[in-house]
């Protein structure tokens, strides 16, 4: 086995911030993947210098601007955005100015994410912060890539799978409704949030409007009545926007409890694991990313959820997705998914589609073979998966 290192440095400029980052890029054949699960997740990896096996590639997969944090997949693509006119003439500027917005917000998504990357320390914590910070930077744009985003968080499943072993229990419509739950939640919060900044905005503005500066006196009754109504009124939401601030926290608990329960968590901060950022945990964490930002998922089964809704979005779009084995692919995607989380009518929808789907494209061009193999191989996984999973459905 090699002791040279499977890595090496690849300077890129920072189209957010004009940062020049060096990012550790794999060298090609420095690790062999051995097999694949049904979702295409890899089942083992033999590295060619033992001393990086206690690396996932996927550590690696996204590429985060050491000063701001824009993160994107490290492909060619991202390498050459100078080169790319209609991403500098479409997207950057835009995507510039949502990334610093945000950023700029006191306590930030972006800076709790970005500022608890441990590589060395945490490789696992840290490749799925990597990869949230990319869904987040995605989700700020006018027009998110859901494919990418339903790409990503299928990848963070296969590093949930992989760290902590393939969760063997049985998801209940209950789990669903937790999830859903957690999530409506979660906008509750956000929009609970807007509503106090938006009453301070207003106090400030009325305070200021109505302030005893020179001349005030000279200024109409019916003038100073309209402030002190003004005043009054605000005095009382923000009373009640208090309590409502209060009520929403105490909500957050019981939803976390719900949670737990329907999962078989640990209470929270009792997990037994290495701490991370500051937190006892990794979870504790992304609980608390949780409370301001819905899509972060706190274990393998949240984040087929999202791998699925995005899926599913990206291929009701019509725009993403092109025809033939790209859609094939994605379809049975959605139908392994959401066999995975017991989905399974859903499941049986969606492997019909693909089974369908799959055999025309290759009746259709059945003299390439190299144009079909890929239909070919994922028609076969939906028969056998689709099978498995009208079992569930016959045992439910």
């Amino acid at each position: 086995m090699s002791n040279e290192s499977p890595l090496f440095l690849t300077k890129v400029e920072c189209p957010v911030c004009k940062t020049i980052n060096e990012f550790e890029t794999i060298k090609v054949g420095a690790y062999l993947e051995e097999d694949h699960d049904t979702d295409f997740c890899p089942k083992g990896r033999r590295w060619h210098n033992p001393k990086y096996a206690i690396y996932n590639p996927l550590l690696f997969f996204m590429a985060t601007c050491e000063n701001c944090y824009y993160t994107r997949e490290f492909n060619q693509t991202f390498r050459d955005w100078k080169n790319d006119s209609a991403f500098r003439t479409y997207r950057q500027k835009a995507i510039q100015s949502r990334h610093l917005e945000a950023l700029a917000v006191d306590g930030s998504i972006l800076k709790m994410l970005g500022q608890r990357r441990d590589p060395q320390g945490n490789p696992f914590g840290t490749a799925v912060v990597k990869f949230l910070l990319g869904i987040y930077d995605e989700l700020l744009s006018e027009h998110p890539h859901k494919l990418d985003v339903g790409r990503f968080y299928l990848r963070i499943a296969w590093l949930y799978r992989e760290h902590l072993g393939e969760s063997n229990v049985t998801v209940s419509q209950s789990v669903h409704f937790a999830h859903d739950i957690e999530k409506a939640y979660a906008r509750l919060k956000q929009a609970r949030d807007t509503l106090a900044t938006n009453v301070g905005h207003v106090s400030d503005l009325v305070a200021t409007a109505f302030s005893d500066r020179e001349g005030a006196m000279e200024q109409s009754a019916e003038f100073l009545s309209v402030g002190e109504t003004l005043k009054t009124n605000l005095s009382r939401i923000a009373e009640q926007e208090a309590a409502l601030a209060a009520t929403i926290a105490q909500m957050g608990q019981a939803v976390e409890d719900n949670s737990r329960v329907l999962h078989h968590r640990p209470e929270s901060g009792r997990q037994g694991t290495i701490g991370f950022g500051g937190y006892p945990s990794f979870e504790d964490f992304l609980r608390q990313i949780k409370t301001r930002w819905e899509f972060a998922p706190l274990n393998e089964h949240d984040a087929l959820f999202y791998a699925i809704e995005f899926y599913k979005s990206a291929l009701e779009d019509g725009h993403e997705i092109q025809q033939g084995n790209q859609q094939i692919q994605a379809t049975y995607l959605i139908a392994e998914l959401s066999r995975r989380v017991s989905r399974n009518v859903e499941a049986k929808q969606y492997f019909n589609n693909t089974i369908k789907a799959g055999q025309q494209f290759i009746f259709e061009n059945r003299g390439d073979q190299t144009r079909t193999a890929l239909a070919k191989k994922i028609t076969e996984l939906a028969l056998t998966q689709g099978r498995a999973n009208l079992a569930a459905i016959k045992g439910d």
